[in-house]
């Protein structure tokens, strides 16, 4: 009983218990000025979105309104001043209020265009007084930043759950009341997606930056210092039955898209399932077994993911349904088996079960999952899971040195590199640089740094042998050859804006356009400690996409972002979040966001 008085308690004060009516008003309107801001802006600088309708993005400027221009404004403007005037102390309550209050009024009668500048001035004019607050000795304010996230959190809530409802309404009515709805948290997520260009060219350059700035300020030595996140356990039945139900949410939305509701006609839904129903049907007919594996290994795709090839085949073998409608349903199999990799990857990095436990739920809603069902690009996908564990491997062999675990990495190399030579390519090449830089900073055995060394080594060596056999490109050769071809360049350099809009707002759906994870992710990388190996990994992860990002085209920036387990960071980042006081009034919040759009994503594949 008293745990849930506590519980109680802290949610109690998160919303307002123990502080001033005045705190707690003021702190509403700032969170509604925030909302009726972000619509005012976005429509007054005509940003241009790209929303997912029907399998395709379409670019049109935002220009949408909580209620109508006019109202939205006012609420702003005088909303604004209301915030003055009950946060504001002394004789700057006064000034302040007044001074705004008046150009508000002035602005209003006299000229409509002054007002739109006041309008947009409002919430800079909020965000200075408390950075001059923080800073000054004499304190201005009587107000809470963090009450005031809070209710900003609540807000979010709220819109987000309404938009799950108006997404899911069609599928339970068979003529939806809710069709002219607006759904304000997805409008907000579009025009806030639109920095995405922005948000993954800082995430990836500002990560090597701070590993090697950190190196030069503190050294290479990581003993001794506070680790940015504490061990942490979860009770294992409440551990296993909440993977579960993530697991379970993660195979029901790949449902999603095929509900007569939305799909109408039954049609295909992963862009390069037929392409896959091609393959798996040759391979069917095989004759022998000579001539399966000479199928699967030499003939077809070139033999650079045969492992998959026999995946599916063996799923069509033990499943004998229409095989275009299972190869279209294979997600089922793969989202779930991702939602585990990613969990115990988290896990081995970290050895913290809530941020494992957010990296789960992030992953189920994440681009991995949604450009996978989207474009049905199953080698990649099922590449990913082989490559993530393996690299739990690598972690557990530098921890503790068996022969087991060496098996096992080795094991899953070379499956990752028969399943997918591209996805082989880059997450080797993560890992070699990975185990150098561990070489360098002498945090492990020198000799099991070796030894997985040579693994890779030995890798490489397997797929230059399997050139000589077949007389096909290996993984190398064909990423540059992809290079090679007009694919990156200085050329691209120029193009670099260009092909960062084209691969966050239309490439599979625009689905690298998440703003939320990337955001998450920037956090992470100020406050991370930079000389765990938590953060060694991501970091390393990010820098080899730092050649890509500057000098590949889409194709080449798109093949390697795929790869790259952004969720994670994010995941650390909520987990952080979650040992302040009021951390569950945003991570909450947040995970609900990101629910619904991915919700909302998948009802628009087809």
């Amino acid at each position: 009983m008293a745990l849930k008085e506590n519980s109680f308690d802290v949610f109690a004060r998160n919303f307002g218990y123990g502080y001033s009516r005045k705190a707690v008003i003021s702190s509403v309107i700032l969170a509604l000025v925030i909302f009726f801001y972000i619509y005012s802006a976005g429509s007054h600088f005509g940003i241009e979105v790209d929303p997912l309708n029907h399998r395709y993005n379409y670019q049109i400027t935002f220009s949408n309104y909580v209620i109508d221009k006019q109202s939205d404004q006012a609420i702003v403007a005088f909303g604004t001043v209301a915030w003055l005037a009950l946060s504001s102390i002394g004789r700057t309550r006064i000034i302040s209020s007044a001074i705004y209050g008046g150009i508000t009024l002035a602005s209003m009668l006299v000229y409509s265009a002054l007002f739109d500048v006041v309008v947009l001035f409002s919430l800079p004019i909020i965000v200075s007084f408390f950075i001059i607050h923080k800073f000054l000795s004499r304190k201005i304010l009587d107000a809470s930043i963090s009450l005031s996230a809070n209710y900003a959190g609540l807000i979010v809530a709220v819109i987000s759950v309404f938009s799950v409802i108006i997404t899911l309404t069609p599928f339970f009515a068979s003529q939806s009341k809710s069709g002219n709805a607006n759904d304000y948290a997805f409008e907000i997520y579009i025009l806030l997606s639109s920095s995405a260009p922005v948000l993954i060219f800082f995430f990836m350059i500002s990560s090597p930056f701070k590993l090697f700035i950190s190196k030069f300020r503190n050294g290479w030595n990581g003993k001794n210092t506070i680790p940015f996140l504490s061990i942490n356990i979860i009770n294992p039945k409440t551990k296993a039955l909440l993977l579960l139900l993530i697991i379970l949410m993660s195979a029901g939305m790949v449902l999603i898209p095929h509900q007569p509701a939305i799909n109408s006609n039954n049609g295909q839904v992963g862009a390069d399932t037929g392409y896959y129903v091609d393959r798996v049907n040759s391979i069917m007919k095989s004759n022998s077994t000579q001539d399966l594996f000479q199928q699967s290994f030499v003939k077809e795709l070139s033999g650079d993911r045969p492992i998959t090839l026999l995946f599916l085949t063996g799923i069509a073998e033990i499943i004998p349904t229409n095989l275009p409608y299972l190869m279209d349903h294979i997600p089922i199999v793969l989202a779930p088996l991702l939602v585990i990799a990613i969990f115990f990857l988290t896990k081995e990095i970290t050895s913290n079960d809530t941020a494992s436990m957010f990296a789960a739920f992030l992953t189920a809603v994440s681009f991995h999952e949604l450009i996978g069902i989207y474009s049905g690009i199953y080698a990649n996908w099922l590449a990913l899971i082989i490559g993530y564990t393996t690299i739990v491997f690598l972690i557990r062999f530098l921890k503790e040195p068996r022969k087991l675990n060496l098996s096992l990495f080795s094991i899953f190399l070379i499956i990752l590199l028969f399943s997918h030579v591209y996805t082989w390519t880059i997450l080797s090449l993560v890992m070699g640089l990975f185990l150098l830089v561990l070489l360098r900073l002498n945090y492990y055995k020198k000799k099991s740094v070796f030894l997985l060394l040579a693994v890779l080594i030995f890798s490489v060596g397997i797929d230059y042998l399997r050139i000589i056999v077949t007389g096909y490109p290996g993984g190398v050769e064909k990423d540059l050859g992809l290079a090679s071809g007009g694919g990156a360049g200085q050329q691209q350099l120029l193009m670099i804006w260009q092909n960062l809009m084209e691969t966050t707002q239309n490439y599979s759906g625009g689905q690298f356009n998440n703003f939320i994870i990337l955001t998450l992710g920037i956090f992470w990388v100020f406050r991370s400690n930079s000389r765990e190996i938590s953060s060694i990994l991501l970091m390393v992860f990010l820098s080899v996409g730092i050649l890509p990002l500057l000098f590949g085209n889409t194709v080449i920036q798109t093949r390697y972002l795929y790869d790259v387990p952004l969720q994670i960071p994010a995941a650390i980042m909520l987990a952080y979040m979650m040992k302040k006081h009021n951390g569950y009034s945003i991570v909450f919040p947040t995970l609900i966001w990101l629910f619904a759009m991915s919700i909302r994503s998948l009802s628009n594949f087809s």
